[in-house]
């Protein structure tokens, strides 16, 4: 990913890592989308379904619970994201690194 000032930035959703199949099949699921899109102002984390991945999740600060609610739940892609929280991608990315490296404790 390169960002407007055309340096690199590594995928924080690397595929390949063994967090990211879980995360991506805990918080893709239809039912947690569809579940959050019904009551958008509920607490989402409770919406999961998976304890552990719940605790992981509710242990983060709340910019980075934040930033995986936008990301999963709504779609939005990194760049818009640190567009929305006025922030670097860079920090965005910074985050997302580091609040895996936190929640592999918890999966």
């Amino acid at each position: 990913m390169t960002n407007e000032n055309n340096y690199h930035v590594e995928p924080a959703w690397d595929e390949n890592d063994d967090l990211a199949v879980i995360m991506d099949a805990v918080l893709n699921a239809p039912g947690l989308k569809k579940a959050y899109h019904k009551a958008p102002d509920c607490n989402w984390i409770m919406l999961i379904g998976d304890k552990e991945m719940e605790e992981g999740i509710n242990s983060l600060p709340s910019l980075e619970q934040e930033i995986l609610k936008l990301f999963f739940l709504e779609g939005m892609p990194m760049l818009d994201i640190a567009s929305r929280l006025d922030m670097s991608l860079e920090l965005v990315h910074d985050h997302i690194i580091s609040m895996k490296v936190r929640l592999r404790c918890h999966v």
